[in-house]
């Protein structure tokens, strides 16, 4: 994939016939392609579902497969690809070979692909990858080859960040090569600050894909409390761990507050409600409080202001000629 375009892949061995599953993976894919080797595995009940996605300069993918080993032998190493990746366990346990360590889920550790090494998924396993150039990475975290084979705090904010953006872009689907491209940034910087591994540095990093994830994060946190009326600026910033100063400053950089990011979204959610016919049976006031208002008149007040027409007016709409935008 090296001198490929920025773009997203995914294969699974469902595509390929029962009988010859395992052998077929294991020399045209594993192999060749992925340049790992395959090895302990169950072939009547094997399976190995990869979604990868080049971006730029790195690769980052979702792998989820049956018990097996993965590892890179003599012959494969003899490629000259000398990449670092930073394993992320989504399992149970992963064994590591090189330390005979077990590492437990959300566990992380650094891999070489110049050096012979097996991971084995003693059971059904899943991994986030990111494969980071050696050179890029040696720049932004200089003394990288100490931390080989360490185990990377799971609680760790930017170990958390990256995990979560790298799923984001994996489900993206996305195909414009240059966003792709930004994203690979994005996932190296992640990438160095988790390995960098200092207290508070994530929280309050300049760079820009450290601040994106962050705001990522706060909004999903945001979106799965907006049912508690009591949602404050300290709760965010608390479940988040960071200062309330902050999540402010994040808000205003994407241009809004985080008083009206709240609003709106806790309008989005009450318009959503009241135009879907499964929520037909319930009373405006109860959609309300769902939504996290606790006055009803607010609510009444901020709604109109929002969409040009009151709670029951939209719900009304909906029934008779589909609902309106909600911008």
């Amino acid at each position: 994939m090296a001198d490929q375009p920025s773009r997203i892949l995914s294969f699974s061995t469902d595509m390929l016939p029962v009988r010859d599953r395992f052998d077929m993976f294991r020399e045209e894919i594993a192999h060749q392609v992925c340049r790992i080797d395959v090895r302990g595995a169950d072939r009547s009940s094997f399976y190995a579902h990869f979604k990868f996605a080049k971006l730029a300069a790195l690769n980052c993918g979702r792998i989820d497969v049956s018990p097996a080993s993965y590892g890179r032998t003599n012959d494969l190493i003899a490629d000259g690809n000398d990449d670092f990746v930073l394993l992320i366990n989504r399992s149970a346990q992963v064994h590591h070979g090189r330390t005979d360590a077990m590492i437990g889920e959300g566990g992380a550790f650094l891999e070489d692909n110049a050096r012979t090494d097996y991971i084995t998924f003693p059971q059904s396993g899943a991994l986030l990858t990111v494969n980071l150039p050696r050179t890029v990475l040696r720049r932004l975290v200089p003394s990288v080859e100490d931390l080989l084979g360490r185990q990377i705090d799971s609680a760790a904010p930017a170990l958390r960040l990256l995990k979560s953006y790298v799923l984001a872009v994996l489900q993206s689907d996305a195909t414009d090569p240059a966003l792709l491209d930004l994203a690979g940034q994005h996932v190296l910087e992640l990438a160095a600050i988790a390995l960098e591994a200092k207290d508070g540095v994530a929280a309050n990093d300049g760079r820009s894909s450290v601040r994106t994830a962050r705001l990522v994060e706060i909004r999903r946190s945001i979106h799965e409390n907006l049912g508690n009326p009591a949602l404050s600026l300290p709760i965010v910033a608390a479940l988040n761990v960071v200062s309330e100063r902050y999540v402010q400053l994040l808000f205003e950089e994407s241009g809004t507050t985080f008083t009206r990011f709240v609003l709106e979204s806790r309008l989005k959610r009450a318009f959503r409600l009241l135009t879907n016919p499964l929520h037909r049976h319930r009373r405006v006031a109860d959609i309300a409080r769902g939504a996290g208002f606790s006055d009803l008149t607010h609510f009444n007040r901020s709604f109109r202001r929002r969409f040009g027409a009151t709670p029951t007016e939209i719900r009304e709409g909906s029934k008779e000629g589909g609902p309106r935008r909600t911008g």
